[in-house]
């Protein structure tokens, strides 16, 4: 059960960072460093992965990997 709760926090943090991703990339704003767009693009799937690591044991970063 604590798996499978890791797992959809894991998802959401995914798609969490896709959609972060996608608006830092393609903001037209004042421009930031790339590193720093790059950092809190994988923010959220971080935190879903420490979440599910602590659930559900080891596992990869992606959630879609092994």
């Amino acid at each position: 059960m604590l798996d499978r709760i890791g797992s959809v926090v894991h998802w959401l943090g995914f798609l969490t960072t896709l959609l972060v991703g996608y608006v830092l990339f393609t903001d037209t704003g004042p421009s930031q460093p790339f590193w720093i767009k790059l950092i809190f693009t994988i923010v959220p799937n971080t935190a879903g992965w420490v979440v599910a690591y602590i659930l559900g044991g080891s596992r990869g970063f992606l959630p879609f990997g092994e």
